[in-house]
């Protein structure tokens, strides 16, 4: 049931790659990651993935993670807003080391 749900979120199918003893990747993942609590489906069915940093349950969608093709599921590891402030501290503390071996 909640495989079904997930399956249509990410538009995989319903029952595809069952016909054989393995699931897709895609479902497998899924799986996997819903098992794990990486993702959950909110009241209305919707897949939301957790941030790695802020440890909150955003939409699965480019509108709150940007897209990593390094990942199996094509969104980046956090959110938009822990990645830009992620991405703000790395740089500036990268520009102190810099500065301090001058």
């Amino acid at each position: 049931m909640i495989l079904a749900a997930a399956a249509t979120a990410w538009q995989i199918p319903p029952g595809a790659g069952f016909a054989y003893k393995r699931a897709s990747p895609n479902q497998a993942l899924l799986t996997k990651r819903l098992a794990s609590g990486k993702y959950r489906l909110d009241e209305d069915g919707e897949l939301e993935k957790l941030c790695t940093k802020c440890k909150e349950y955003w939409p699965a969608d480019t509108e709150f993670f940007y897209p990593n093709s390094g990942d199996l599921d094509g969104i980046w590891k956090m959110c938009k807003a822990c990645y830009q402030e992620w991405r703000k501290s790395h740089r500036h503390n990268a520009a102190k080391q810099q500065h301090g071996n001058d």
